[in-house]
């Protein structure tokens, strides 16, 4: 029978509307969790569905299913948490796997012998009456401290590897028995022990399972009545067809109770960082289609918004025959709560209006102070031109600009670029050679990646130690972060060693290094300042001088990077701003004492205007003149105070301080378009920082020379070269030029002649030859760059 669908929907703008918070990846601190708490029911949601794993405080003989990486949550804090629901409103399912998704339980030694195969850790053998007893003690703990909850959900999806034990095949063997059997007998035995101790207790269970089985198997087998199934798609094109279908076949089977589950977050891939808010959007229109279709006889209790913390790729893989969806406890940790808040409110809103219409956008702008929503085909953007005032926001920009940096062209394929593949390969490596003018270039793209990198990635962990552990704040380095910057690291090193063997230099940890007649001297060697332009070139003005057993004068490297606002994005991101437009506000989290300075740590907890910066004594202590050298010295002439955690407090704006605190970090003034230069010089002047005074004067004198110049303009020259003129050329360009790009165009080699490979080298530099109509000359090595292009 074919099914008209009705374009407005009510019941899913009318039923229950339940947060998933998957805890078995960065459990946020108790503080933080509490604020999210609020910020749900502030978005529209009126559940939460708690899936702990090992962040539950279980006892006796389960002790060992604690988290070790950080401690669980307390008894108390389970308390806490539900009180803070029931003052809100919130209504708490708990969710306990009984079946698959067990790898937090089975990956111990001691129920090893638990499993239904040796090399799956997340099935439990439904043959084994201490399997059987384990999961019960598990729901029975977790009910015990979640008295008023009346439902609990039980898991049991992707139930991988059933039916593959010696004792499963061998009940298998029996003429009549399936593995649909198998594991249905395994859901009513675990679900009826629980209804003997909570008898009100409703049950729900994932439904993947069961999609393949007929109505038939599924009402013979006793099922009904005891289980409600919720069932998951979280695909943005998720088949409305079939799923009607699918949910229609439950309810003939006598499953008219059901429950859908949607997601805003965790469901793409891997290594995913910043949240698509446009996939899940486009996820709940679909489901509001499905709703839209259904029979009268089905009784559609709640969504649940999931949001998982640790999957594997939304694609299938096949693995032993199988297709896998993997959201288990081994997996990589995904988007992080705080980017994907604005997710979430467009998912909760789209539901409550049916869709997502400007109504729906306007009240997200106004739940997070932070939305301008484009059209939705092409996105949704995040935009500064609101304030932003969500739990967690500082974090979520300082993400969504190291993301930026982590999936640029630049970064990633900086080994593929022709300097690594035409000077330093395999072969170079293996016979200890480079051409040291080629290797100082390749070794200056990468070191000004890695610096620019780490800078964020300082600001990100400065904003994630706030709100998650230090296991958390480790973890996610080392899955995000060190795997991008490792290439360019062992380029590093393996320039280094080249260049050591071959009598010149190597730099190890910033310290003088001897070899032969010569030493590196640290400070003769060139400061690279980074400072996107609107271009998109970054450059280093001055030259720098090695000495070794030979002296070389290296030119000033340019590096060619796509500017912030157009360039350095993921796919999907079209930059930090275009996504997470959010300025640099106060976080209204206030960090929890367990990250307080301790007496005599080498960090320092800062209140700077109501906002936390975490730094080191080392980076305070840069300038001893300053007044953050006192306050690290706690200078008993110097009137400070501390607040409740121990940070000291400074009544200036925060705004202006990250440009002082980063200049004392790696001694570069780096400046947002969005801040005042003026509102920098302040604070320096404020802080006693004599040589970022000068540099900010410098800037601001700089700028407004250029302006009164009017635009910028480049004149670009294309020079044709030998091979052999071609380090000489590149190595004595000044007066302005500067390296663009190098082109081959091909070579003349034969065997028995000296012919050589001939390139195109293209230079620029700005053209301001006239100023108040007097016409300047250029220099004697501009002439010759001139005589040189009129080659071509």
């Amino acid at each position: 029978m074919e099914r008209i669908c009705s374009v407005m929907d009510q019941s899913l703008r009318t039923c229950k509307r339940f947060v998933h918070l998957d805890l078995k990846g960065a459990p946020p601190k108790i503080g933080y969790l509490i604020e999210l708490i609020h910020l749900f029911a502030d978005l529209g949601a009126n559940g939460l569905l708690i899936e702990y794993e090992d962040m539950f405080p279980y006892e006796g003989k389960l002790k060992i299913l604690q988290s070790t990486s950080q401690p669980s949550y307390s008894c108390d804090e389970i308390e806490t948490i539900q009180e803070a629901a029931n003052t809100r409103g919130l209504e708490i399912i708990p969710l306990v796997q009984t079946f698959g998704h067990l790898e937090f339980v089975l990956k111990h030694e001691v129920f090893r012998d638990l499993r239904e195969v040796e090399y799956c850790l997340g099935t439990l053998n439904p043959h084994k009456d201490r399997g059987v007893s384990l999961v019960q003690e598990m729901m029975q703990q977790v009910m015990k401290l979640h008295p008023e909850s009346s439902f609990l959900h039980i898991g049991a999806d992707e139930v991988y590897m059933l039916g593959e034990s010696d004792e499963s095949k061998q009940w298998l063997s029996i003429p009549g028995r399936s593995v649909h059997q198998l594991f249905l007998n395994h859901v009513i035995k675990v679900a009826k022990s629980l209804r003997e101790s909570f008898p009100n207790l409703k049950l729900i269970i994932w439904d993947d399972m069961l999609r393949s089985m007929t109505p038939d198997t599924i009402k013979e087998s006793g099922l009904v009545g005891i289980v409600q199934p919720m069932l998951w798609d979280y695909s943005p094109t998720l088949n409305v067809e079939n799923t009607v279908a699918l949910m229609e076949l439950y309810n003939t089977a006598g499953m008219s109770h059901q429950w859908v589950a949607s997601s805003f977050k965790g469901s793409t891939t891997v290594h995913t960082c910043v949240t698509s808010t446009q996939r899940h959007v486009e996820n709940h229109l679909q489901w509001l289609k499905v709703e839209s279709c259904l029979s009268a006889g089905i009784q559609l209790q709640g969504i649940a918004l999931t949001g998982w913390q640790r999957l594997g790729d939304f694609n299938f893989n096949y693995l032993f025959g199988e297709r896998f969806n993997l959201y288990d406890h081994l997996s990589v940790l995904c988007e992080l709560m705080p980017v994907s808040l604005p997710s979430l409110a467009s998912c909760v809103q789209t539901l409550l209006h049916g869709s997502f219409t400007e109504e729906a956008q306007l009240k997200v702008v106004e739940k997070l102070g932070t939305v301008e929503v484009g059209d939705i085909v092409q996105g949704l953007r995040l935009s500064s031109r609101t304030s932003s005032s969500f739990a967690g926001v500082k974090l979520a920009e300082s993400i969504v600009m190291l993301n930026s940096l982590l999936e640029s062209s630049e970064l990633r394929y900086l080994q593929n670029t022709m300097f690594v593949r035409g000077w330093f390969t395999p072969y170079h490596m293996k016979k200890k050679t480079i051409n040291p003018l080629i290797a100082h270039q390749i070794k200056a793209q990468a070191k000004l990646l890695v610096d620019t990198v780490e800078v964020q990635v300082q600001e990100v962990k400065a904003e994630m130690c706030l709100l998650y552990s230090d296991s958390t704040v480790q973890e996610w380095m080392d899955q995000h972060v060190t795997p991008a910057l490792e290439p360019l690291q062992r380029i590093i090193r393996e320039i280094d060693g080249v260049l050591f063997e071959m009598g010149l230099y190597m730099v190890l940890d910033d310290q003088e290094v001897k070899h032969g007649t010569g030493s590196v001297l640290r400070e003769n060697m060139a400061e690279l300042h980074i400072e996107p332009t609107k271009t998109g070139i970054i450059e280093q003005n001055d030259h720098c001088e090695i000495r070794g057993p030979v002296s070389v004068r290296l030119p000033s490297p340019t590096l060619v990077i796509p500017p912030v606002r157009s360039g350095l994005s993921s796919p999907g991101v079209s930059c930090s701003r275009a996504v997470f437009g959010f300025p640099m506000k106060s976080n209204p989290t206030s960090p929890s004492s367990d990250a307080s300075e301790k007496s005599g740590s080498r960090w320092v907890r800062l209140n700077v205007g109501g906002t936390y910066f975490v730094t080191t004594k080392q980076t305070l202590c840069r300038d001893p003149k300053s007044f953050l050298y006192r306050l690290c010295q706690e200078d008993p002439d110097l009137d400070s105070d501390k607040d409740e955690t121990g940070a000291f407090l400074i009544d200036r704006d925060p705004t202006y301080f990250g440009p002082i605190l980063n200049y004392l970090r790696h001694g570069k003034l780096i400046i947002n378009k969005n801040l005042a230069e003026e509102g920098v010089l302040e604070e320096a002047e404020f802080y006693n920082i004599a040589s970022l005074v000068r540099l900010v004067k410098e800037r601001i004198r700089d700028n407004e020379n250029r302006t009164s110049q009017g635009p910028v303009k480049h004149v670009y020259r294309v020079l044709q070269c030998q091979e052999e003129e071609l380090t000489q050329m590149v190595s004595t360009m000044s007066d302005g030029w500067k390296f663009e790009q190098l082109i081959s165009i091909g070579s003349s080699y034969n065997y028995g002649n000296e012919d050589q490979a001939e390139f195109l080298c293209v230079v620029s530099r700005e053209l301001n030859n006239s100023t108040n109509g007097i016409v300047i000359e250029p220099t004697e090595k501009a002439k010759i760059l001139q005589e040189r292009g009129s080659r071509m």
